[in-house]
């Protein structure tokens, strides 16, 4: 579920409560008026004539409507600056989620030239090869591209393209830093309440970050696993190996290269709280590993 979609159904049941309160009340305000009214017509339309109770619920019931009246009014254009918000917020986070797709699509641009650059510069040398007639040669060569040729390769572990085609390639990154990556991934932790982009964003950036910190250990390992912890949330785990502590502010880890917080808290602190979530942070000095643990509300 996105968040604005959150927003507004929280928003409708709010205002069905309140609206059927103020329905009822009224009713109520409305049928003492109408007994007063009866009161008014046998006295003659005359309200000094009126009993004192007639008098009093006269009274009271005027002070009602126009407090009813009132209130209609003013929760009205409540609710109407409200919607603006959430548009507002919607326009926002839209133009968030364009802004990272553009990201990711000239990233794949830049693979995508980078891969023909290669390709062009691979057929020049078999090209070289063979008008030399260095045939042992141009098959060796040819074998050394079938085995690069893995790295392309989309790891179909999950059944979940997204998670599929993230993992692939932070798989790729590990073992060219020499990083045993792992993913423990449940089924029924879809994540679906999470927006596309912004999942790719929160999982790649806490990747990225793990490999990164991992390659400065001698653990050498990260590991990520995705579970439904109850019927009501989903837990994210990143864990990578540290051999030291990463300094810790209001139970934030903070780069120790002064350029604000490091493992990508921002990102990371930023989208969870998008979603509604909780975000903790934590270190084994035992165990020398560093972990990350995100419960994001499942939808409903």
């Amino acid at each position: 579920m996105k968040p604005n979609n959150w927003l507004q159904k929280k928003l409708m049941q709010s205002k069905h409560f309140l609206v059927g309160v103020w329905s009822l009340l009224f009713l109520l305000d409305l049928f003492c008026l109408l007994y007063v009214a009866v009161l008014w017509i046998e006295t003659g339309f005359s309200i000094s004539k009126m009993s004192t109770f007639g008098q009093y619920l006269f009274m009271i019931g005027t002070i009602v409507f126009i407090i009813l009246i009132t209130m209609m009014v003013f929760y009205s254009k409540c609710i109407q600056k409200k919607e603006m918000e959430l548009r507002q917020t919607y326009t926002q986070q839209q133009l968030e989620q364009n802004q990272v797709y553009q990201l990711l699509l000239q990233q794949k641009m830049e693979n995508i030239e980078q891969e023909r650059e290669n390709f062009n510069y691979q057929i020049g040398c078999m090209k070289e090869l063979a008008a030399q007639n260095h045939m042992q040669e141009l098959i060796t060569y040819v074998d050394q591209l079938t085995n690069s040729s893995d790295k392309t390769i989309l790891q179909r572990l999950t059944g979940h393209l997204l998670l599929d085609i993230l993992y692939s390639e932070k798989l790729q990154k590990a073992k060219d830093a020499q990083i045993k990556l792992s993913l423990d991934y449940q089924p029924d932790a879809c994540l679906e309440q999470v927006d596309t982009y912004d999942f790719y964003l929160l999982l790649g950036n806490l990747l990225d970050n793990a490999i990164e910190a991992a390659a400065n250990s001698n653990g050498r390992w990260v590991e990520c696993e995705m579970l439904r912890k109850n019927a009501y949330l989903d837990l994210l785990i990143v864990r990578n190996s540290c051999d030291a502590s990463p300094t810790f502010i209001d139970g934030l880890p903070v780069s120790q290269r002064g350029e604000g917080h490091g493992y990508g808290v921002k990102i990371v602190q930023r989208k969870v709280a998008q979603y509604h979530g909780d975000c903790m942070f934590y270190y084994d000095a035992e165990k020398k590993l560093f972990s990350v643990h995100i419960l994001l509300p499942r939808e409903g």
